[in-house]
């Protein structure tokens, strides 16, 4: 019997469906479009094989709780022009291929669905660039993983940080030839509401084609910023601003994130990867001629493993140890959860009721700002946002 199904708390990571040995736990999507257990009770025979391994009861992280930290960036022009931020995990991973070695990350399968998948070639690495901001199905890459390890192959894992605990409480001990990696993790937005976004968009555009590559986070190009999308269908490429796209107003805003973001047992110290990244906000105070659009990542050593990789890899490239306590206080997510939106449960009943568009609950349940002010807030140090949160709430 599972504990953890229908919990709130449970973040699908699949840790349960990879440790059956009856076949007999699914991942699917709940009501609300997130992945959750569930249990065919008639294969079940109470062995409690997931309830010993769910993450969410039994792990707990032995990674230091003061971590190093870097700035980061790629010196490969090339690299960091196709990559999200600073270009670390490609670095990375192509130096575990390099390695005859294995490495796992999310790609867009044929549907523009996350997964989790392998590669062992740089070919099927690219796949891998690139943010999703959409929570991705593990599938049955941990029981993988753990055929790789046994093989002696050195492995690179990268997840989300209740991904990361879910692998490690799977494989029930450390092995010296895997390296995890977890992101800064804002939390996961609803696979249904992204398959409704994509649905709506072909619609708008009057495109009966479909969607084969969305890039959420290109590089800026001359005076452009990241604030767009780019989305690739077999008929034409399309940008489409960020202040336009209901799908990513909603999670920025924290109205379509899963319950278990907001209750999540990951985002702290200490963190649960051998190496963290994300994008380095904040990191014009420490370097004036940088911004984050630039592709500035900050990284954190959390534990010995991580610093030998992170000293053999980041040879001849841009990297600056910084305060540790400074880049938390620009990059919030490293030690606390997102904070959800007020209105987050009415959002999802009215949506999963269609009364409206995406763009009328967009608008419905966000106050949207011009673009030059929210540019111009997301610099700004935490405690600021907070009063300006407080003044906004009391004029509501």
């Amino acid at each position: 019997m599972l504990k953890i199904e229908k919990n709130e708390l449970c973040t699908g990571c699949g840790a349960c469906k990879n440790i059956c040995k009856q076949n007999a736990i699914s991942i699917i999507e709940d009501e609300e479009g997130f992945l959750k257990p569930l249990v065919d009770h008639y294969k079940c025979i109470n062995c409690s094989l997931c309830d010993n391994i769910c993450p969410i009861f039994n792990y707990k992280s032995s990674n230091t709780k003061n971590p190093k930290s870097f700035l980061f960036m790629n010196k490969d022009k090339i690299e960091k022009e196709k990559s999200s931020s600073g270009a670390f995990f490609p670095l990375i991973a192509k130096y575990i291929i390099e390695q005859n070695g294995i490495v796992f990350g999310v790609i867009w399968d044929e549907n523009i669905k996350a997964i989790q998948a392998s590669a062992q070639n740089f070919d099927e690495l690219e796949k891998m660039r690139g943010s999703k901001y959409v929570q991705a199905d593990t599938k049955s890459t941990f029981k993988e993983v753990q055929y790789f390890l046994d093989k002696g192959k050195v492995v690179l894992y990268s997840g989300t940080p209740c991904q990361i605990a879910g692998l490690k409480s799977f494989l029930k001990k450390d092995y010296q030839n895997l390296i995890t990696i977890d992101l800064i993790c804002h939390g996961v937005p609803s696979r249904k509401i992204f398959e409704y976004y994509k649905k709506m968009f072909l619609k708008q555009k009057r495109d009966n084609t479909k969607i084969i590559n969305i890039n959420m986070r290109p590089k800026p190009v001359k005076f452009e910023y990241i604030h767009y999308w780019k989305i690739e269908t077999l008929l034409k490429t399309y940008k489409i601003s960020m202040q336009k796209n209901p799908f990513v107003l909603t999670f920025l805003y924290n109205l379509n994130l899963n319950k278990s973001c907001i209750n999540c047992r990951f985002n702290c110290l200490p963190r649960v990867g051998d190496i963290t990244i994300g994008d380095f906000n904040g990191v014009e105070y420490f370097e004036n001629n940088l911004k984050v659009e630039d592709g500035v990542s900050v990284i954190l050593l959390n534990n010995k493993k991580g610093e030998r990789f992170y000293e053999e890899i980041s040879k001849q490239q841009i990297s600056k140890e910084v305060p540790f306590e400074k880049v938390v206080r620009y990059n919030l997510n490293i030690v606390e959860a997102t904070r959800p939106h007020e209105k987050r449960d009415a959002f999802f009943k009215n949506f999963l009721l269609k009364e409206q568009s995406m763009e009328d609950f967009a608008k419905r349940y966000i106050k949207i700002y011009p673009f030059e002010i929210i540019y111009i807030y997301k610099r700004l140090p935490n405690f600021i946002k907070k009063i300006i949160k407080k003044i906004l709430a009391k004029n509501d």
